[in-house]
Parts: structure tokens; C-alpha cells; sequence
């Protein structure tokens, strides 16, 4: 019903909000990555997320792949954000 797809944004709002005054913060990551970033995972040879779908005509080999888990790219988020800290403390 139309009050039902109204209620759902204030929904997700609403659990945004109190996530976030526990501490949780959202991160926004590329659906692309690269084939590298599955070794991060340490998974198993048969494990079905080694098979991640191919892109036909990547942008490069850093994104050629659509992502299998969302662990690398929080892993690189991270990476990236205390480099930039240390960055930010230097000055």
C-alpha cells in the first residue's frame, strides 16, 4: 500500500539514527574490485565467493570484478582512512 512505501524511508531513517548514536557509522563502498582482493578472505579454493562474476570491459584490473563479500573493501576503507589520520596528525 501507498502508506506502507511511505513509512518505509522514515523506517530506515529512523534505524539509521539509532545506530549511529551507538557508535555505528555507514560506509559506502564500489561494487567493483579487484581479483587480488579475494586473497584478503584467506577462503578456500572451492569456496563459491572465489568465483566472482567477471566484468567484460573493466576500467582496470583493480575493478574488475564485482565483489563477492564486503569485507576487502571495508579492510581498504580502513587502510585508507588511518593513512590520511597519520596525514592529518604530521601537520
Amino acid at each position: 500500500s501507498v502508506e506502507e512505501k511511505t513509512r518505509e524511508p522514515l523506517l530506515e531513517e529512523q534505524a539509521m539514527e539509532v545506530l549511529f548514536r551507538h557508535g555505528f557509522q555507514e560506509v559506502i563502498t564500489t561494487s567493483f574490485t579487484s581479483p587480488a582482493s579475494l586473497d584478503l578472505l584467506c577462503l578456500n579454493s572451492g569456496d563459491s565467493r572465489r568465483q566472482p562474476v567477471e566484468i567484460l570491459n573493466p576500467l582496470s584490473e583493480d575493478l574488475s570484478i564485482l565483489r563477492t563479500s564486503l569485507v576487502p573493501g571495508l579492510m581498504e576503507t580502513a587502510r585508507y582512512n588511518i593513512s590520511w589520520k597519520r596525514v592529518w596528525q604530521g601537520r
